[in-house]
């Protein structure tokens, strides 16, 4: 995977030819040849294959060689598009509140929505039929634009931001299609986007990872995508803590002081080290290393990975895997922040989480990342009235992580 990402730059300018593929819709703002204005008011939004009209009152604006949508502005389709397999990419930036419709019906019942715990959700008649989590947007939202990627294959979904894989919370798709025809806002009203759209893509086609790479590449490259650095997403990677079983999880309220959004990469029941597909060294290249690189993240694992009776050394070596990987790919090392595994109730297993807090700490040391000692926090500070069972942190212990954390000025 890193060798494609970081040959992106090989595939920019007129190699590859993103046209030939999306037969569907293929706007796009980097020039402004598919437009026609009055004023700074678009009147439509033109690709060849079928324009996308505004409404009289309600016109997006060519600001700057951006489209922006104001509120109830929106875009509209003459003909519906209703595939149940195909690749759409979307290039935008939400600047005002959350639970809002990037790209819908006229019907008002199909939509794609950022949702206010930032992620999207795909509906069909209104009801929804997949959730990502995307990361997308934050608390103060509109600081970044992204490339929102889903591909179908009936009712299979792949999505990414950028080049980073999100997997989904939720899929019932039994073989619906969801009816696209507005861009950013629906007749009936509700769910009105503010923002900016830079490009519209979308193919008849589930297209090859390998294709697909490359239009991620090129779009990235067209869009000089690169040269906005700016934080938008706090990471939480670990297992069912990181989830928050039992409580509200430490990285809702984190992220919120840091003006970010939070996108949380938990998986209950699941090791750092090698087991299944889910381990943390299995999965933090597709989930965690994304360009531009600028965002910022917690790991903690080991709880399960000591139940599995996984060696110190074995431990200390999925860490660095995981945080030598993140670095080498462009991650700020002063932007992770490693935490030892909580304290277990009535002491358990105290001599292993021990041996894992030590090499937790040497692990951030040697990379230089930030480090906050969760082990000993809950151990001194409470103990067992920290935990809703054997192993996971109650709401208070949660907030004792959120803090901890943020006093490392990560």
């Amino acid at each position: 995977m890193e060798g494609i990402k970081n040959a992106w730059f090989l595939l920019s300018g007129g190699v590859f030819n993103l046209s030939q593929y999306m037969d569907l819709v293929n706007l796009q703002s980097v020039t402004t040849s598919q437009f026609t204005l009055t004023g700074s008011s678009i009147d439509s939004w033109n690709d060849g294959i079928s324009a996308w009209n505004g409404v009289t009152t309600a016109r997006p604006t060519l600001t700057a060689g951006i489209p922006l949508f104001d509120g109830g502005d929106k875009l509209t389709r003459a003909a519906t598009l209703n595939p149940t397999v195909y690749s759409l990419y979307v290039i935008f930036k939400n600047t005002g509140v959350l639970s809002k419709m990037i790209m819908g019906s006229s019907s008002g019942s199909d939509y794609l929505l950022q949702n206010p715990n930032y992620s999207v959700t795909m509906n069909v008649g209104g009801v929804a039929k997949s959730t990502l989590t995307t990361g997308l947007g934050s608390s103060v939202t509109g600081q970044r634009y992204s490339i929102l990627a889903i591909r179908r294959n009936g009712n299979t979904i792949t999505a990414s931001v950028n080049d980073r894989a999100v997997y989904e919370l939720t899929n019932t798709f039994a073989g619906q299609a969801m009816l696209l025809d507005v861009l950013m806002s629906y007749n009936a009203g509700g769910f009105f986007m503010t923002g900016g759209v830079k490009a519209v893509c979308m193919s008849s086609q589930n297209l090859s990872d390998s294709i697909h790479d490359q239009v991620i590449n090129k779009l990235y490259t067209d869009y000089s995508m690169a040269s906005d650095t700016t934080a938008m997403t706090l990471f939480g990677f670990g297992d069912s803590n990181t989830a928050g079983q039992g409580a509200t999880s430490y990285l809702v309220a984190l992220a919120s002081g840091m003006s970010l959004a939070h996108c949380n990469l938990g998986i209950s029941g699941t090791r750092l080290t090698t087991l299944t597909a889910n381990s943390g060294v299995a999965r933090y290249d597709a989930q965690l290393n994304s360009r531009p690189y600028s965002d910022k993240c917690v790991i903690q694992y080991g709880t399960n990975d000591i139940i599995g009776a996984v060696s110190q050394a074995t431990y200390e070596a999925g860490l660095v895997t995981v945080v030598g990987g993140m670095i080498a790919a462009g991650w700020d090392a002063a932007k992770i922040c490693l935490c030892s595994p909580p304290y277990q109730q009535a002491g358990a297993n105290a001599a292993a989480l021990a041996l894992y807090n030590t090499s937790t700490q040497t692990v951030a040391t040697t990379y230089g990342t930030k480090f906050f000692d969760l082990y000993t926090d809950i151990k001194d500070n409470g103990g067992d009235t920290l935990l809703s069972d054997t192993v996971h942190l109650n709401a208070s212990g949660q907030t004792r992580w959120q803090n901890g954390v943020a006093a490392t000025g990560l």
